[in-house]
């Protein structure tokens, strides 16, 4: 492993900002002691995991999930998520058809990888949220669950 940690600490280069990634081994990380290696860039926040409990690799980026966890303290009346799906939506908006259960931004980590996507997807939701609380007509694709609406915040496909 210190091999390996040598070659990728010297020689792995980001594709998004050229800087070498960092190699870290994750020992002993759930009570089945999974074991995991990650490489992660310091430049733009890249970060790719593996673990012997899985059978594919995760990537995220940490500048996202960071911009997501600032928005969600500083957030009143409805909360963001940071989530890993393999939905092909970047974002959604979740309001529940109980006015007393705030809404909540989806961001899908596996899509969204720039915080200034983030920061996009939340006034989207905001300016969404306004006309839900004053009853107005919401023009965005949506999708009918049982207890609630979901929105898709791709600005692209909702005009």
């Amino acid at each position: 492993m210190s091999i390996l940690k040598e070659v990728a600490d010297d020689c792995l280069l980001c594709n998004k900002c050229n800087q070498t990634y960092k190699f870290r081994i994750c020992t002993g990380l759930s009570y089945k002691k999974d074991n995991a290696i990650e490489l992660t860039c310091e430049g733009c926040g890249d970060c790719y995991t593996h673990s012997e409990e899985r059978s594919h690799f995760t990537y995220f980026n940490f500048e996202v999930w960071r911009e997501v966890d600032n928005l969600r303290k500083q957030s009143r009346g409805f909360t963001i998520s940071y989530r890993l799906s393999s939905s092909p939506e970047r974002a959604l908006l979740f309001i529940n058809d109980n006015k007393e259960i705030h809404p909540e931004i989806w961001i899908n980590g596996h899509r969204v990888f720039q915080a200034k996507e983030v920061k996009n997807y939340w006034n989207y939701s905001k300016e969404l949220i306004k006309k839900w609380k004053k009853n107005e007509e919401i023009q965005a694709k949506y999708t009918r669950k049982e207890n609630g609406t979901i929105y898709e915040l791709d600005e692209r496909k909702n005009g």
